[in-house]
């Protein structure tokens, strides 16, 4: 059986050819973006690799100069809970 899609890191995970036989992945997906075209892309990458310059994804740019991105988290407090008990305060 195929695993379930949860959210935007599993469907980008699926568009980079990642079909294992769970969600996790193997390596963190890191976003860049290039210095000359100002094309923003996403790449799989060892963690030990992600400062080390990416090709940009743009074929007719294909430059190095690119720089990693902040990503923004789908983390987000909703209900009850120590959100809503005083703790935040």
């Amino acid at each position: 059986m195929a695993p379930r899609l949860r959210g935007v890191r599993d469907q980008a995970l699926m568009r980079h050819g990642y079909c294992g036989a769970h969600t996790e992945s193997p390596m963190p997906l890191f976003e860049y973006r290039c210095a000359k075209c100002s094309t923003e892309f996403e790449r799989l990458v060892a963690p030990s690799q992600r400062d080390a310059p990416q090709k940009c994804a743009n074929p007719k740019c294909e430059s190095t100069e690119t720089k990693k991105l902040v990503s923004r988290t789908s983390f987000s407090l909703k209900g009850g809970g120590w959100a809503s008990d005083g703790y935040s305060e």
